[in-house]
Order: C-alpha cells, then sequence, then structure tokens
C-alpha cells in the first residue's frame, strides 16, 4: 500500500504489543445467527403470513432477503433444522420475532 511507512510505521511505534490478528474467513458467530434469522423467516412466512404461500416462493423470498441463491436456502435450513423443530415445538408469536430481530419487518 502506498504511504504506509509515513501513514503508518514511522508515526506510531511497533515495538508495543500488538493485537492478535483476526483468523481469515467468516466468522462462525455471524454465520450462526445468520442462519437463525434465515431459519425463523422461512417459519414465519410459513406459519403467519397473511396468505399460504407455497414452499417455492417461500424460498425464493427467503433467499431474495438474505441474499442467497434459491438452492442454498433449503441446504441451511437443512443444516439447522433443529431450530425449525424448536421454533414449531414453542409456536412463538410474532412478537417474538419482533424482539429478537427487530430489523426485519414482521
Amino acid at each position: 500500500m502506498r504511504g504506509i511507512n509515513t501513514l503508518y510505521t514511522d508515526i506510531f511505534d511497533q515495538s508495543k504489543e500488538s493485537k492478535p490478528k483476526a483468523g481469515k474467513g467468516r466468522s462462525s458467530h455471524l454465520h450462526k445467527a445468520r442462519n437463525e434469522a434465515l431459519v425463523s423467516r422461512y417459519f414465519y412466512y410459513g406459519n403467519f403470513f397473511d396468505r399460504k404461500l407455497n414452499y417455492e416462493f417461500i424460498i425464493k423470498k427467503v433467499a431474495t432477503e438474505f441474499y442467497l441463491s434459491p438452492v442454498t436456502v433449503p441446504e441451511i435450513i437443512e443444516a439447522n433444522y433443529n431450530i425449525l423443530v424448536t421454533l414449531k415445538k414453542e409456536q412463538p408469536t410474532i412478537k417474538f420475532f419482533k424482539d429478537k430481530w427487530p430489523h426485519l419487518v414482521w
């Protein structure tokens, strides 16, 4: 990067202990949170939406919302099937989803 010696190395003392580098790649914590929200959204569309939606429409809608391929969404749902079973068992209200993910329109 141009100017790195002038802008950083020459200004800041490098002898101090530096922070450990973060691992490269995807954050497993963020991945897990995204998958939980995705499965919840799938559950919502199947149970609470104004009109009954068919499977293909729900998959396409969730794929669009999470910027994923319609092929990837069922794979994520299957990998996180335990979350779906828990939602079915607990039958949460829309308020639960609004409180947990307030940035989404429920």
